[in-house]
C-alpha cells in the first residue's frame, strides 16, 4: 500500500511538472482573450492610445514592468528587445506590436518610460512597433485586472508575457524570460 502511494505521488509530480513546463513554454492556447476594458492609456511620448483599438491590429506581445525594478523587468525587456530584433528580419516585420504596461503609474511618467526605453535601444511608437504605457492608477489596475494581474505592489507583478493574436482568437501566456527563441516560436505559431 506504501508502495502505491508513494508510485501515485510520483506520478501526480510528473504530471503536475509537465503541466507547469507545457504552460511556462506557452503552449497552451488560451480559449478567452482578456477582456480589454475601453481606457485611454498615455504612452512614452504624451500620446494617448486605446488598447482596444491597438491590440485588434496586431498581433501582440503585452508585459507588465516599472523602471524602477531591481530584478525582472531589465532582463524581461532586454530579451523582447532581442525577440523585436528577430521579428524585423522575419515576414512578420510590421505584423508585432510589444506593449509593455508599467505597475507604477505614480512614478513611470511618460518621460521616464521613454528613458527606459532608450536604456535598451527600443525605437518607441506603434509605427516602430513597441509602446510603453501609463495612466492613471485607477485605468492601470483596470487594465492589470484583465490580464489576470493582481499585485497591489509594483514588485508583486507577475513576470509573464501574454501573446495574443485577436483576429484568430488565439492567446497565450508565457514566462517573462523564455528566450527570444521561445517567443518568436509562439509569435509564428500565434498567426498561423
Amino acid at each position: 500500500m506504501l508502495k502505491q502511494i508513494k508510485y501515485l505521488c510520483l506520478l501526480g509530480c510528473i504530471v503536475f511538472t509537465l503541466n507547469v513546463a507545457k504552460a511556462a513554454t506557452g503552449t497552451v492556447w488560451l480559449s478567452e482573450a482578456p477582456v480589454i476594458p475601453n481606457i485611454e492609456l498615455t504612452d512614452q511620448d504624451g500620446h494617448k492610445v486605446r488598447l482596444d483599438e491597438l491590440i485588434p491590429e496586431h498581433i501582440v506581445l503585452v508585459n507588465f514592468m516599472f523602471t524602477n525594478c531591481n530584478s525582472g523587468c531589465s532582463p524581461q525587456t532586454a530579451i523582447l528587445r532581442a525577440t523585436q530584433e528577430a521579428i524585423e528580419v522575419s515576414d512578420l516585420n510590421g505584423k508585432i506590436l510589444l506593449i509593455s504596461i508599467t505597475v507604477d503609474p505614480l512614478t513611470d511618467s511618460p518621460a521616464q518610460l521613454r528613458h527606459y526605453a532608450e536604456r535598451f535601444d527600443v525605437r518607441t511608437g506603434v509605427e516602430n512597433g513597441w509602446v510603453f504605457l501609463t495612466g492613471s492608477s485607477q485605468q492601470v489596475r483596470r487594465i492589470m485586472q484583465s490580464f489576470g494581474e493582481r499585485g497591489s505592489v509594483p514588485e508583486a507583478h507577475t513576470n509573464l508575457i501574454w501573446i495574443g493574436n485577436q483576429a484568430k482568437k488565439r492567446w497565450t501566456r508565457t514566462a517573462a524570460l523564455n528566450g527570444p527563441d521561445v517567443l518568436s516560436r509562439l509569435v509564428r505559431e500565434i498567426t498561423q
